[in-house]
């Protein structure tokens, strides 16, 4: 192999710096079918017309006559992608020379070496060099591939310049750019999708948040409601529970602890409460059926309130009168008020004394002085004499 001259991919000659209107025909394009270049499919391909800067349609790139002679054809080589990746570049910026040495090491490392194309032996044998003039470097073909003057590569032709091989471009099919899309329509379907995705966990947290919060204030209504039905309780037995002013409004556990106390509480006077009332009931109605729950021992001592007001009052005087008398009677009509009033009448051996035998002499007496009442309310009252002062003494 002899050593390669300096190959660079720039020509003497002025060139364009921009894009200009595409030069390219229909016989040129019959010239590329014919050499098996680009597909026979008209659809495969565009004439660009008199546009002077390219507007490739949807799944079409932008490609040069001199680039298809020189070994390039769609979709292109995964290493030429990479490469123009690594470099920055896109593929209108390279010049043809630099697509045939593109072309010539890519055949070297898998028809030769039978490796795939090498970064680190592409690097040891080229560099990139931007061509420049003096208006600077131009827009089309102003990157090359150069091949290193120290590296003993590969001796075969190639044109120092490649004449007006700027003004022949047009659109063509590119499979890689209808499988970019292809793939940027998946990801923005999947992406479409995962946005939901997201929304739907996020409404479903902020409702089970929602959930808890209501829960929660349930809770703590129901604990505020049993804090209060607790000191209403107590505050009606007059009982004081040395924890009540210690709660925590946010303590459950406390709440439960105050009700358990209370309750042992409350208990502890109902059974007092019941044991004095069913001795009390036994004294007045002894022959009586004993076994009497609280409540109905109570409504035994307790006036009907749905009846009418003055059959109420008689009842309730009626009711006091009998049980005075029964107490009179027995505790002897010569006790003390004082006494009377404090105490259940007891016998010599201080046992209670049963104050059913008195109870028949005892309504006797009441209806008798009830009636006597009555009798003195309905008097009329004597009128006063004319002209009688209404102040006398």
């Amino acid at each position: 192999m002899g050593k390669k001259k300096g190959a660079s991919t720039s020509g003497a000659a002025k060139v364009s710096r921009d894009w200009s209107a595409s030069a390219i025909s229909n016989r040129d394009i019959n010239k590329l079918r014919a050499l098996g270049f680009i597909s026979a499919s008209e659809d495969d391909i565009r004439l660009p017309g008199a546009v002077s800067r390219p507007k490739p349609p949807k799944g079409f790139t932008v490609m040069f006559t001199a680039f298809l002679f020189r070994g390039l054809s769609l979709p292109a080589h995964e290493f030429l992608r990479s490469l123009l990746f690594f470099y920055g570049i896109q593929l209108w910026q390279l010049t043809p020379n630099s697509i045939l040495h593109l072309s010539i090491f890519i055949t070297v490392c898998e028809a030769f070496l039978g490796i795939d194309p090498h970064w680190g032996l592409w690097r040891k044998i080229f560099y990139v060099k931007r061509h420049n003039d003096s208006n600077g470097p131009p827009v089309v073909g102003g990157v090359g591939f150069v091949v290193r003057k120290e590296v003993d590569y590969l001796d075969y032709p190639m044109k120092e310049s490649v004449q007006g091989w700027r003004n022949k471009w047009f659109y063509l099919r590119d499979p890689s750019v209808l499988e970019a899309n292809r793939l940027a329509t998946d990801a923005k379907n999947e992406n479409v999708l995962l946005k939901e995705e997201v929304k739907k966990l996020k409404q479903r947290l902020k409702d089970e948040q929602d959930a808890r919060r209501a829960a929660a204030a349930v809770i703590d209504k129901k604990e505020g409601v049993l804090r209060e039905s607790i000191k209403d309780l107590l505050y009606a037995a007059d009982i004081t529970v040395t924890r009540r002013d210690q709660l925590r409004e946010d303590s459950t556990a406390d709440a439960l602890s105050l009700a358990a106390e209370s309750n042992v509480q409350v208990l502890g006077l109902l059974k007092k409460a019941k044991g004095a009332l069913s001795r009390l009931y036994s004294m007045i109605f002894p022959k009586m059926k004993q076994d009497k729950t609280l409540d109905e021992m109570a409504a035994s001592f307790l006036v009907d309130p749905s009846e009418p007001v003055e059959v109420l009052k008689r009842r309730s005087r009626l009711f006091g009168a009998v049980l005075t008398f029964q107490l009179l009677m027995g505790h002897g009509m010569g006790s003390e008020l004082e006494k009377l009033s404090k105490a259940l009448p007891v016998d010599d051996d201080n046992h209670l004394v049963n104050l059913e035998p008195f109870k028949r002499s005892a309504v006797t007496c009441a209806n008798q002085l009830l009636t006597l009442v009555d009798e003195a309310q309905a008097k009329p009252t004597p009128e006063s004499a004319p002209g009688s002062s209404s102040a006398s003494l």
